[in-house]
């Protein structure tokens, strides 16, 4: 995770002499503003910093603090408003820079993010937190290679802090050295026996090298640490998946679900096991609670709507792939998969047009002309159903060694 320099530029007690009362009032506003928000009190820290703005427009320092008590309770867009306007009024505060780059992160626009760290990094080249945020940023958009780089410069910086070394590890992985990679967690745990984050992330690249004896021997040593970690019961949960080890899978996956509610994977992903076991009241519920959190992902509605088939609802499973068709409109399976629908409830003249769609997406799709041939001989159309198999044939062979 990236730092944050969330720093309250407190004005100083000696304001108070100030010989302009406007601008001692103004100061009062900001530094009980600053006290609020090192309390967590966000929105008594904002309204102070707004009372502030109204005597000093101009404040910078009033704009800024105000702008990373936004971000904290969650309100983007105001929050970049201010910083933009603080940059505008004192275009050489390096840590406005710094903290703008972090709300361009939270928001995954990582190239602005990107662009505001390399501005900091210009005020600031002995900084350590701009060359790792920046690296994370590098990471979170793959260009890993620069993030090898940033975390270099890190480290250089604090060769005695582990987490870089982590962070580096990380970058590496993304370039799929994974050996090399190991060698900078191990030096991690050096320097911090007692490193969830580094555990974890030595257990990932192991999980990535298909080695899923070690990367959950990892997750158990970063559980043993921290306990409450979501991320890793998931990651554990994934490689005791692969292992067939469901039921040790499944508890992870319900942990992780009960410490982080809104993780569509972890929700996918014990519905699957679910669904093996053919609980699919339950399947469904997670398919949907997965489609609740990410409307985007295709699979949790493909996925519901091959149960709702299989329990023969086939009004929902209609439901389903006609979303999935929406998301994805030149996915030739998920035209295969519609017109099995159409088939079961008789529609056979629609069957035939979501064949005929599949395969005109992907003329190598097999298992579309094999369908399509299904529904001609429902129509009797004998000769275009044996044209069909035959050119099914001819792929699957194409296809088999």
């Amino acid at each position: 995770m990236p730092v944050q320099k969330m720093i309250i530029n407190a004005k100083s007690l000696i304001t108070i002499r100030h010989l302009n009362f406007t601008h001692w009032i103004s100061d009062v506003f900001v530094n009980r503003g600053n006290s609020f928000h090192e309390s967590g009190d966000f929105v008594n820290a904002i309204s102070d910093y707004t009372k502030a703005l109204e005597i000093s427009p101009k404040d910078s320092d009033a704009l800024g603090n105000r702008a990373n008590s936004y971000r904290k309770k969650g309100d983007k867009e105001l929050a970049l408003k201010d910083y933009d306007q603080a940059i505008a009024l004192v275009p050489k505060e390096a840590n406005l820079y710094f903290n703008r780059a972090v709300l361009h992160s939270d928001n995954s626009n990582y190239e602005l993010a990107i662009k505001d760290y390399t501005r900091f990094i210009s005020f600031e080249p002995k900084d350590k937190d701009g060359y790792a945020n920046r690296g994370e940023a590098y990471i979170q958009s793959g260009q890993y290679p620069l993030a090898v780089k940033d975390f270099n410069a890190a480290i250089a910086l604090s060769p005695t802090g582990p987490d870089y070394l982590v962070d580096r590890g990380r970058a590496i992985v993304g370039l799929k050295q994974f050996d090399k990679a190991i060698l900078d967690f191990n030096a991690a745990i050096k320097l911090d026996p007692k490193s969830e984050y580094a555990f974890f992330n030595r257990g990932f690249a192991f999980y990535k090298m298909d080695d899923y004896s070690r990367a959950i021997a990892d997750y158990n040593k970063s559980l043993e640490i921290k306990s409450d970690q979501s991320d890793v019961y998931f990651n554990r949960g994934l490689a005791y998946d692969l292992t067939k080890d469901y039921e040790q899978a499944l508890r992870d996956y319900n942990r992780a679900i009960e410490l982080e509610t809104t993780e569509s994977a972890a929700y996918y992903n014990r519905a699957v096991i679910l669904l093996e076991k053919k609980f699919y009241e339950q399947a469904i519920l997670d398919f949907s609670k997965s489609a609740e959190l990410n409307p985007e992902d295709p699979d949790a509605y493909s996925s519901r709507g091959s149960v709702y088939i299989d329990i023969e609802d086939y009004e929902n499973a209609l439901k389903d792939f006609n979303k999935v068709i929406s998301l994805m409109p030149k996915d030739s399976r998920a035209y295969t998969n519609r017109r099995l629908i159409y088939l079961r409830t008789g529609e056979n003249q629609k069957s035939i047009e979501d064949a005929t769609t599949a395969i005109r997406l992907d003329p190598k799709n097999e298992t579309a002309y094999e369908n399509r041939a299904i529904s001609y001989e429902e129509l009797n159309e004998t000769k275009k159903a044996a044209d069909d198999r035959k050119k099914a044939e001819i792929l699957l062979k194409a296809i088999k060694p």
